[in-house]
């Protein structure tokens, strides 16, 4: 349900609530959670989802799904794409077909078919993915495409070498952008993205069975998806986050455990 603050505090307090699940903003996740120390606790919060594309992916299909995932929804999805990690050796092609098929995305009404990139849900949020792109450019980020925002609408942006200390670089965008910086090894990717402070989903391009085992041990996240986006997501899968990005999970089995306490009857026969 949606709750003005207090009402939200209220209601988590109040002695009727036996379990608080939460979606929302790490902020208010977990300020909620510290109101209620004796509580069980579910928190669904924020998220920058990561992708590594190495060095014998698809690039078509990875562009495909990078592009659908980062700009669906105006990238208003806690695992949209955020951060492409690409293996130096596919860099300056992936390059140029992340820049094409940004600026080939099509903007408009959410009820067009067609349409990849909707409206943001207000222009002051616009107006702050505005700003972030803008100290990220200022830090040395080089934009490739996008960037002009017009009221609530800002249009798929791409930018490359965000400085991992701005907004853009370590904070959920939360907006229809999407970083691209390149790598020398697996270890450097696996650095890059385990530098972040949410973990939800990752994702990873490649064909490769001992990239994929080495991602899947060395990754922290809470899910890792391969050869497809980081938006995937089935109600059957444990679904939640590590990090930043809350604890518990959500889907139905793993939300009905969450819900209830086990109850031990033993009986002499």
């Amino acid at each position: 349900m949606n709750l003005s603050n207090d009402d939200a505090q209220w209601l988590a307090q109040h002695d009727g609530v036996k379990l608080l699940s939460f979606t929302g903003s790490p902020r208010v996740g977990w300020f909620l959670k510290s109101l209620v120390p004796r509580k069980p606790v579910v928190l669904e919060l924020g998220g920058d989802a990561s992708l590594i594309v190495w060095e014998d992916a698809d690039l078509e299909w990875a562009t495909q799904r990078i592009v659908a995932s980062a700009y669906g929804y105006a990238g208003q999805v806690c695992i949209s794409a955020q951060h492409v990690v690409a293996s130096a050796g596919v860099l300056d092609q992936l390059r140029v077909r992340l820049t094409e098929a940004t600026l080939s995305c099509k903007i408009g009404s959410p009820l067009d078919r067609d349409t990849v990139c909707g409206p943001m849900i207000s222009e002051s949020e616009a107006a702050r993915v505005e700003a972030w792109i803008e100290e990220a450019r200022k830090g040395g980020a080089n934009l490739l495409a996008g960037g002009v925002r017009n009221g609530t609408w800002y249009p798929p942006t791409l930018v490359e070498n965000a400085p991992p200390e701005s907004k853009l670089g370590c904070e959920e965008v939360f907006g229809p952008v999407l970083t691209l910086v390149g790598v020398d090894s697996l270890d450097e990717a696996l650095a890059r993205v385990n530098s972040s402070k949410y973990g939800i989903h990752a994702s990873l391009f490649t064909q490769s069975e001992e990239v994929v085992r080495a991602c899947h041990e060395n990754l922290e996240v809470a899910g890792l998806i391969v050869n497809d986006a980081p938006t995937i997501r089935f109600d059957g899968m444990p679904y939640g986050g590590i990090k930043d990005s809350g604890f518990g999970r959500e889907g139905v089995a793993h939300a009905m455990e969450a819900m209830t306490e086990p109850k031990v009857l033993l009986q002499r026969a």
